[in-house]
């Protein structure tokens, strides 16, 4: 799959990835659309959270789910859905 991952502050590239494999609790979506926000481009500018690189940036996506963990009973195969997923940090209470 094509992604544009960020490799270092102001260094974007467009790269090819394998396309990931769901795990059991996990959806797979073909991105019909995504949107780069603003924390985005603080990512970008400043890495003010320490993201480890190289990461693909862009948390906010529409498209059709195409395949599913064995736990997962909420999506059949071409569900229409929108996303916002956010990798936390783990440690604070938000996280």
């Amino acid at each position: 799959m094509q992604a544009l991952q960020m490799r270092g502050l102001g260094e974007l590239a467009l790269t090819t990835l394998p396309m990931p494999a769901p795990g059991p609790r996990d959806v797979l979506i073909r991105t019909l659309a995504a949107t780069i926000c603003t924390s985005d481009l603080h990512d970008l500018a400043r890495n003010p959270f320490g993201i480890g690189l190289p990461r693909v940036l862009g948390h906010e996506a529409a498209g059709v789910v195409v395949a599913w963990g064995a736990e997962v009973r909420e999506f059949t195969l071409g569900s229409r859905v929108a996303v916002h997923p956010v990798v936390p940090c783990g440690e604070c209470a938000t996280g």
